[in-house]
């Protein structure tokens, strides 16, 4: 069953491109993953790929920064590439909590939220041989959602953006993976004050002595916030490398230098609001469960019984 399902989530479909992107249909918002290389700039439509189109004020000392991070030129070759969209979206959290109390519910329902997207992209890796070096340089993990505007015509709004970095060691051995920017119109969670988690996730499907292998390579956190004011806008470029741990590498296959890191890679952010009567049983409740969703909840939880506690 599971050599199907890999074959089914890594059969690629047709799309060029620098910047790899997958769309899927969130409560009511449509969650945007994207991967960003320096090619991403020369992208036909001319468009940024990291601009952040906000009515807030943008630090452009730190734009810039993350530019330099994403898109600075390297010895990467020119790179093309096809995705696979899943059209599979997780149910959200509220809705399979069969033998949760009525009233737990509800506040479930209004104080927690989640939201995520996945990528398919052809490759990990722009080369193996001699070495690794990586395709991408950056993530971009974006919920908007459609309005209808007066003249008939449809706007866009930015509701939660989030951009990270991939970088290898020194020594080649490990992956390590940062945040650079997270802004947050007004989370989705009911609260005076929200927690944030978010969860980058890397599948890997790759071959062996001619065997089909298949792996979750890395699953880590990303971003754990409180947010008390919104809109909230955020800039990591100023934390150091070292406070983030080396990760496993993605695997590849080692008879050919062609197949070089085949991945799905996926985030998933959770929000939870400070609900006045029932967090620490919402708490409970998703500390029972083992599923990825939960988890970010579970996480996002923590943010606010650490304020409650203090």
């Amino acid at each position: 069953m599971k050599k199907i399902l890999i074959g089914m989530l890594l059969a690629p479909i047709g799309l060029t491109g620098c910047t790899t992107t997958a769309i899927v249909e969130v409560g009511g918002g449509e969650s945007v993953l994207e991967l960003i290389n320096p090619l991403s700039k020369a992208d036909s439509t001319g468009e940024d790929p990291l601009a952040l189109d906000v009515s807030i004020d943008v630090d452009k000392a730190e734009e810039e920064k993350l530019v330099e991070s994403c898109l600075k030129s390297d010895d990467k070759a020119a790179l093309s590439g096809s995705l696979a969209i899943d059209f599979i979206v997780r149910p959200l959290i509220g809705y399979a909590l069969d033998h949760v109390e009525s009233k737990l519910k509800a506040s479930i329902a209004e104080y927690t939220a989640s939201h995520s997207a996945g990528v398919t992209p052809d490759y990990f890796y722009a080369s193996v041989d001699p070495k690794p070096i990586l395709a991408w340089n950056c993530f971009r993990y974006q919920r908007q959602i459609k309005k209808q505007a007066r003249d008939n015509n449809s706007e866009t709004k930015l509701l939660f953006d989030l951009v990270g970095q991939f970088r290898l060691t020194h020594d080649l051995s490990s992956l390590q993976i940062r945040p650079l920017r997270l802004y947050i119109a007004r989370p989705k969670a009911k609260g005076t004050i929200v927690g944030i988690s978010a969860k980058l996730k890397i599948d890997s499907a790759w071959r062996e002595a001619n065997v089909g292998m298949f792996e979750n390579t890395i699953d880590q956190t990303i971003v754990s916030e409180r947010v008390t004011k919104w809109p909230f806008l955020k800039y990591y470029n100023g934390v150091n490398w070292s406070s983030y741990p080396p990760l496993k590498l993605v695997p590849w296959s080692s008879e050919s230098t062609e197949e070089t890191g085949n991945v799905r890679l996926s985030v998933d952010i959770g929000e939870a609001g400070n609900a006045p009567k029932h967090l620490e049983k919402i708490a409970g409740t998703f500390s029972e469960k083992k599923d990825d969703i939960s988890k970010v909840i579970g996480d996002a939880i923590s943010q606010i019984l650490v304020v409650e506690s203090e």
